[in-house]
């Protein structure tokens, strides 16, 4: 897991902000890794109007297993970050 000065940065803003262009100027980096953009975000927040898939959504899935958001929106990001740590480590980036 990332300490210190390896905590990861999380990039985040509105559709065609100049996000993804930050994303690819920062992987050009030698010492950086920046994974692919993720966009799971309506998903766990149920934001999607009408979804016939609803029922089988991470974010409405742990709802109904009767967990606070709080809770298990902290597990999944720990778990994202140690994956993003390995992939770090896989690409190499990292002097």
């Amino acid at each position: 897991m990332a300490t210190g000065n390896d905590w990861p940065i999380v990039i985040g803003g509105s559709h065609r902000s100049g996000t993804t262009l930050l994303r690819r100027l920062l992987n050009g980096h030698s010492r950086i890794f920046c994974p692919p953009e993720i966009k799971f975000h309506k998903d766990l927040l149920g934001q999607f109007p009408d979804d016939p898939l609803a029922h089988g959504r991470l974010g409405n899935s742990m709802r109904a297993l009767g967990l606070p958001t709080a809770i298990w929106l902290d597990e999944f990001g720990k778990a994202l970050c140690r994956c993003y740590d390995f992939a770090t480590r896989n690409a190499g980036n990292r002097a």
